[in-house]
């Protein structure tokens, strides 16, 4: 098993000191100006300006017919005619804030830099602290020394095959303790990067360097699933979607995918070939899965994310983000604003000529306007693009 630990503290100081904002969105921002300055952005109120909509957002979603959306330095904004005009929610915190979901018209979360998890009861215009980074290290620290203490026992009562399978998974999980130490160390600094609701108790957060946490009661405790995955190297986990099957799916850096039937429990790990960052997943059809990412890479699997196959590319952008929708078949989003589509589940890819004519963060993952339009965010703001133009 190989596991690389030469890059650990640069990768660990990339994100103390410069607040990466997501793998998901790969997007350049820093917010090295707070750093050394005594201020605690996790104490802080987003601040109210007039330019909110308008700043870099890089998380979307809809709660009934509002359009809810976060992004850098704490701004939420709501938008109930389409975007046409804004309203910027109460936040506690000034942290980047990287994705949105919501589980009914009123009951919503978000997650973001510095490992913060908000909560909003009345669909969007204030919201709560449930969690943050220094917490969420205390978590880390206490899952992956359990797990520790449980694989010693194992091992001093194993022998043969056993034996040795054992002592690599209690040294991969030594090594994986000293890597979240030396996380911790910098203080509450590690994005989380995306979440998934399953109804107002059960949910699951995750993001940089191999953080996942699970919450039974509507993210008032959590407990850390970072042990549970495979996952030697501690890689970013960018994404996380719920498929047809009930199957939960977290693809990361690496080409690696991990999947869980019964809830977090436990996890299989699927590798589909390539060393770069996966960004997202989408059901494609029957047992039928794509996956894609980095450089505008994009594989397909027919059998549930078992094996997986390499498509051709039409374009060289990372892919941020992808949606199924019925009539429309399978819309890719890339960096650049470029439509990638498949009319033959996920077969074959085609360039469209409409774009979004602008830097993408995140997709929203359903069409609006009757299935004519597809909102997404980024710099600038949230832009709504229609797929049927006139005269086509």
């Amino acid at each position: 098993m190989w596991i690389d630990r030469s890059g650990l503290a640069t990768r660990v100081r990339m994100f103390a000191i410069a607040g990466a904002i997501g793998a998901v969105s790969m997007l350049a921002h820093s917010e090295a100006s707070t750093v050394g300055t005594g201020i605690d952005l996790l104490s802080v109120p987003a601040l109210q300006s007039e330019k909110a909509a308008h700043a870099l957002l890089l998380g979307v979603a809809t709660t009934g017919g509002r359009l809810v959306a976060v992004g850098e330095r704490g701004i939420v904004v709501t938008s109930d005619d389409q975007g046409q005009t804004w309203r910027q929610a109460l936040v506690p915190v000034s942290v980047s804030l990287t994705a949105v979901h919501f589980e009914s018209p009123t009951l919503g979360w978000a997650v973001g830099h510095d490992g913060v998890v908000l909560k909003t009861e009345d669909g969007g215009q204030v919201w709560s602290k449930l969690l943050d980074g220094n917490q969420a290290n205390s978590l880390v620290l206490a899952d992956l020394k359990a797990r520790i203490a449980e694989l010693e026992g194992a091992v001093a009562e194993a022998s043969g095959d056993d034996l040795d399978r054992l002592q690599v998974e209690l040294e991969t999980r030594q090594f994986r303790l000293e890597d979240a130490e030396a996380g911790a160390s910098f203080g509450p600094a590690r994005p989380l990067l995306a979440l998934w609701f399953k109804d107002e108790h059960l949910g699951f957060v995750l993001g940089a360097f191999g953080q996942i946490f699970r919450t039974d009661d509507g993210g008032k405790t959590w407990v850390s699933l970072t042990g549970a995955l495979m996952n030697p190297d501690s890689l970013h986990l960018n994404s996380i979607a719920r498929l047809a099957n009930g199957t939960l799916a977290v693809v990361g850096e690496r080409g690696t995918i991990w999947f869980s039937g019964d809830e977090g429990a436990s996890w299989r790990t699927s590798e589909v070939g390539y060393d770069g960052h996966l960004y997202g997943v989408v059901q494609a059809g029957q047992g039928a899965l794509l996956a894609f990412g980095f450089a505008g890479n994009i594989f397909r699997s027919a059998d549930d994310g078992q094996t997986w196959a390499r498509l051709d590319r039409v374009s060289e952008k990372s892919i941020v983000g992808g949606l199924a929708e019925k009539g429309r078949g399978l819309l890719l989003v890339t960096r650049n604003g470029q439509i990638i589509e498949s009319d033959d589940a996920g077969r074959s890819f085609t360039l469209s000529s409409v774009t979004t004519g602008g830097t993408v963060a995140s997709v929203l993952p359903n069409l609006i306007d009757s299935g004519k339009s597809l909102i997404t965010v980024g710099h600038g703001g949230l832009s709504m693009t229609r797929l049927d133009r006139a005269g086509e």
